[in-house]
């Protein structure tokens, strides 16, 4: 973040349509770094120099805007042009109230967008925040996990959003310092323990237990299987690329942009679409077969069709028509495999097993915290 000012100019702003693509059109974080050049920078230059070197301003936490990820829908609530101001604890007592009292001043609506009244108390998504406050929020303290069992028991999509959004700037390094700490990732030990976790539930639902729920008729249960590991799978990829997941809503999204197997986790989404094309399809291609007419959802369509099709053996299936439908069973076999395959990438597995449980046996044992790798497999 320059201290130039943006022009501010109603004609850059376009409509935001939905789905359209970002081209130039103006998007949460755009919006609030605009305002804050043209006015929050300004606003802390000219009444608190003095504190210039002790404050942070950017947005960060929950919110799709905070991913780059709002559009047309996004507006209809906690969608504004404002921006975050952090400060030292220490400073509460002192800077607070001053700052929120400015802050409130600044215009009530920028390029069209209002913005959200403030209390000079403090406690909403934007304003006037502590900085320590803020992070426990996301992790249970003014700062990073301490402990290895505190980084293990941490929601995913908490640490996410301690860490997305965009910092336009910091003047004594303090906020940013927590959120470098912080995007590292997990430990290894960590790391290992939550992939393992992973690959065991992995394994259990779709390699196992979802052809027997539909060889038994229950296609509830297989559907359930199915949920089971496609958000398993969703978490060990985040977990292979060392980024966090965040809330189940914006997985499929972030996903997409992942240097390390997005393709897998788009085969993961078409396990839950019934096959049909999902975003980032380059030709937008449905492979037919795997839902029936009016099945909107293709859960119980598909599910049928599987058990119809799955024979006597437990083994996932390995035929496939030539020029047919990729079968879900199929499907989850290509997601499992492309797992190891990155796990043998990483290092962290030599075994060529088609059953992702050995191979969270061996991430297990390269654990060398003795209390971690002694928790139950699943723990995590």
């Amino acid at each position: 973040m320059t201290d130039g000012k943006s022009s501010g100019r109603a004609a850059d702003m376009e409509p935001i349509e939905e789905g359209q693509d970002r081209g130039n059109v103006i998007r949460g974080l755009e919006l609030s770094e605009r305002f804050f050049g043209e006015y929050g920078l300004p606003m802390l230059q000219e009444q608190f120099p003095q504190y210039m070197d002790m404050i942070a301003a950017g947005v960060a936490g929950e919110g799709s805007d905070c991913f780059g990820f709002d559009d047309a829908i996004s507006r209809d609530h906690d969608f504004e042009a404002g921006f975050c101001l952090w400060i030292p604890d220490r400073l509460e007592h002192e800077l607070e109230f001053k700052l929120s009292r400015a802050y409130g001043k600044l215009p009530g609506e920028y390029l069209g967008v209002r913005r959200e009244k403030q209390s000079l108390l403090g406690g909403g998504r934007r304003g006037v925040l502590l900085t320590g406050e803020f992070y426990r929020r996301f992790t249970g303290r003014p700062g990073a996990p301490e402990s290895l069992m505190e980084w293990l028991y941490t929601p995913e999509h908490s640490l996410s959003c301690a860490v997305n959004g965009r910092v336009f700037y910091d003047g004594c390094g303090e906020f940013s310092a927590v959120r470098r700490e912080l995007e590292a990732g997990y430990p290894e030990d960590v790391r290992l323990k939550k992939m393992a976790a992973r690959a065991v539930l992995m394994a259990q639902s779709g390699q196992y237990n979802y052809s027997r729920c539909l060889r038994r008729g229950e296609y509830g249960a297989a559907a359930m299987a199915l949920h089971e590991f496609v958000s398993a799978g969703l978490s060990m990829i985040f977990l292979l690329n060392r980024r966090y997941m965040p809330y189940y809503k914006w997985s499929f999204r972030a996903a997409r942009e992942l240097p390390v197997l997005r393709e897998a986790a788009g085969e993961l989404e078409r396990l839950l679409t019934g096959g049909a094309a999902v975003p980032g399809d380059a030709a937008g291609v449905y492979e037919p077969g795997n839902t029936e007419p009016g099945d909107r959802n293709g859960v119980r369509g598909s599910v049928e069709k599987e058990a119809e099709d799955t024979e006597g053996s437990c083994g996932p299936a390995k035929k496939r028509l030539a020029g047919g439908p990729v079968r879900t069973e199929e499907r989850i076999e290509m997601v499992c495999r492309a797992v190891v395959q990155e796990l043998k990438r990483q290092g962290l597995t030599g075994g060529d097993w088609d059953y992702l449980e050995p191979h969270a046996m061996e991430l297990t044992e390269r654990i060398r915290d003795g209390e971690l790798r002694n928790l139950h497999v699943m723990e995590g």
